[in-house]
């Protein structure tokens, strides 16, 4: 099999822009956010959404084999942007054809489409924000876009790894989350998946108390369950692994310093 190529390179997209953000801090007030504290100093808040429409420049990473090709972008909160078949010239994730975004996100800009990775919780803060990011060609000849980010309220770190390795038809995600801090700190992952759908669109999951949907809100499914849906994103989660968990020992999955680095790993297979 052949060496996974990866690179990035400019594109344009049409992009409706966002003003300036806030210069006032807003301190935390009891504000709620999605169930969720809405603290969010020292971040500015990012909601003067405009009509304005121009063509903006992006840096895009691209990886890409001979069955798929991921679309990656770092400035938006390193998000999954596309991923195509090339056997059939199918995108099996939901590609937006343009950044306009609503306020949904925790400082407000907020854009669906994609894979948006999340850490600590939901929505992340920086989901709307540039992350850092390094490109790796792996001895297997894989290839792996690294993202990451310091999480300014809590000081916790993520990795993620987006992988795809010669002649397979998936990517592989890991998921590293780092507390460099005394503490122990609660977190929550979370990858928001949208997808292309139509009218004989189905979705499926497997018996397994531990998967879950996102649609308009969370359900635990026990037990096989299949709907039709006209749009919907999908999730899953594994056992004290990732996706907003609940593992059996514990109400909710926390980090320490002693244990500064898991490595989680998910696998999205698009199977032929």
């Amino acid at each position: 099999a052949k060496q996974v190529r990866i690179w990035e390179q400019s594109t344009l997209i049409p992009t409706y822009v966002v003003d300036t953000e806030s210069t006032t801090p807003r301190f935390y007030d009891g504000r709620a956010y999605q169930g969720a504290q809405g603290r969010v100093y020292p971040y500015p808040i990012n909601e003067n959404l405009s009509r304005r429409k121009v063509d903006r420049e992006y840096l895009m990473v691209y990886l890409e084999n001979e069955y798929i090709k991921i679309d990656v972008l770092p400035g938006i909160g390193g998000r999954l942007w596309g991923a195509l078949d090339k056997t059939n010239n199918h995108e099996f994730i939901y590609r937006q054809h343009v950044v306009k975004p609503a306020l949904v996100g925790m400082l407000g800009a907020w854009l669906e489409g994609g894979i948006e990775w999340n850490f600590p919780h939901h929505h992340r803060p920086n989901a709307f924000m540039p992350v850092n990011y390094d490109l790796q060609e792996n001895p297997d000849g894989s290839a792996t876009l690294w993202i990451g980010e310091l999480e300014l309220r809590d000081r916790m770190k993520f990795m993620l790894g987006i992988s795809v390795y010669p002649g397979k038809s998936y990517f592989e995600v890991t998921f590293r989350p780092i507390n460099a801090t005394p503490f122990a700190n609660s977190f929550l992952y979370f990858a928001n998946t949208s997808v292309h759908t139509n009218d004989n669109y189905q979705n499926k999951t497997i018996p397994n108390p531990e998967m879950a949907k996102h649609t308009t809100t969370w359900a635990y499914v026990r037990g096989f369950w299949e709907r039709k849906r006209k749009h919907i994103k999908t999730c899953t989660r594994q056992p004290g692994a990732m996706l907003s968990i609940r593992p059996p020992t514990s109400s909710s999955p926390r980090l320490t310093a002693a244990a500064a680095i898991w490595k989680l790993p998910l696998s999205i297979w698009i199977a032929h």
